[in-house]
């Protein structure tokens, strides 16, 4: 395991067995200011994110990878309820992290909405150290579940900014499999990587950006 990798212990299984559906939150705490987010996505204080109960760790982004969050989803709760639910899983006993994740979530309808702030390091798993990755992951299992062109242009449009922004010399998005032994990001969102075509998404929506 990489020196700087996250010590947890969470299952093998990408969130095998997280059902938020189920879990049930009181008041949501408050949520950071966020800065610098690209056009259209939805801020942490949209959902009533609860602040980090630990110190980020600092990161400079270098490169995007898509995640899935794993577990089947079909809108209900919705999706501010949703990402409240993830991030207390994230941040309870299964996984003690410091906060949600991922930088940016993918709901059904392709709304993209803020995560942890991209300039700290995310926490997809133990299985690598993720340091340098903007991690962008859909709501739902991929496995299953398939992406809607809105999904996929929103989050290429998503990653063609970040990569503007924080002008990244790797403009190739990864998968979470790419990088470790995991099903994650589904089979049906990973061959738009293989096949190419989130690619060429990510390419048009760079040519537009000014």
């Amino acid at each position: 395991m990489p020196a700087n990798a996250p010590i947890f212990s969470p299952k093998p299984a990408w969130l095998g067995t997280f059902s938020p559906s189920s879990i049930n939150l009181g008041a949501p705490g408050a949520a950071p200011a966020d800065a610098g987010l690209p056009p259209n996505v939805r801020s942490r204080e949209a959902w009533a994110a609860a602040a980090p109960v630990q110190p980020y760790v600092p990161q400079t982004p270098k490169g995007v990878s898509l995640h899935h969050t794993g577990a089947p989803w079909y809108g209900k709760p919705g999706p501010e309820q949703y990402l409240r639910n993830i991030q207390a899983f994230h941040v309870g006993a299964e996984r003690e992290w410091e906060d949600i994740a991922y930088h940016f979530l993918v709901d059904l309808d392709g709304v993209i909405w803020a995560g942890r702030p991209a300039t700290v390091r995310g926490n997809p798993s133990i299985y690598y150290d993720p340091t340098g990755l903007v991690l962008i992951s859909f709501l739902g299992d991929f496995m299953s579940q398939q992406p809607t062109e809105t999904q996929l242009n929103n989050s290429a449009a998503t990653a063609a900014w970040l990569m503007k922004k924080y002008s990244m010399t790797n403009t190739t998005v990864t998968g979470h499999r790419d990088h470790a032994p995991t099903s994650c990001p589904g089979d049906n969102l990973y061959v738009t990587l293989k096949d190419g075509s989130f690619q060429n998404r990510v390419k048009d929506a760079l040519s537009k950006l000014v």
